[in-house]
């Protein structure tokens, strides 16, 4: 008798036992298909040119942090971003191959670090479409989100004059890969 007793609660474990062998084989695929998400965002508000187009003026952004957002099927936790960077395009619209229009960017709220990483003036054409400027700005999100009320930083460009030596030279603002429209001008070009 107690064989067959044992029996049974052999066979009832085993019951029991099977649909946690299934579920606990289905939790790691569960877990690597969420979606990784960032404990910090940004995204950039007031892209400006202020000037005529091809002569003196001065461009400028704002850089608004924000908290990360979780998607719906993001995981438990975010990955913890110390640090970000946004490079800055400045593209030959249109105008002379022989000479190069000045523009200088200038960051002064002391949480954000530029390198410039190429100069059109070392380069000895300058062709419509070509990339003439280039910066990567780097900054911290919490040390940003920390700066004031409205949790952004301020870049400012000033373009010089690029003369008219084979045309009047312009230029397009990109900001990672993507051409901006100038808010208050309704064009991308400065």
């Amino acid at each position: 008798m107690s064989n067959s007793i044992s029996r049974r609660n052999v066979a009832k474990g085993a019951a029991w036992a099977a649909p946690a062998v299934a579920l606990a084989s289905a939790a790691p695929a569960q877990a690597a298909s969420c979606t990784p998400w960032n404990n910090w965002d940004y995204h950039f508000e007031h892209v400006q040119y202020v000037g005529a187009d091809g002569a003196l003026g001065t461009v400028s952004f704002w850089t608004v942090v924000t908290p990360g957002v979780k998607p719906a099927n993001g995981c438990k936790a975010p990955e913890a971003v110390t640090t970000e960077t946004i490079t800055v395009n400045v593209l030959r619209n249109a105008g002379g191959i022989n000479r190069f229009r000045p523009v200088t960017l200038t960051q002064a709220d002391r949480v954000t670090t530029d390198i410039k990483t190429h100069d059109v003036a070392q380069t000895s054409t300058h062709p419509v479409g070509s990339l003439d400027y280039q910066w990567t700005i780097t900054f911290n999100p919490l040390d940003v989100y920390n700066l004031n009320g409205q949790h952004r930083f301020y870049t400012t460009m000033s373009a010089g004059d690029g003369g008219v030596t084979d045309g009047r030279i312009t230029n397009l603002l990109q900001l990672n890969g993507v051409t901006q429209t100038f808010e208050n001008q309704g064009d991308q070009v400065f």
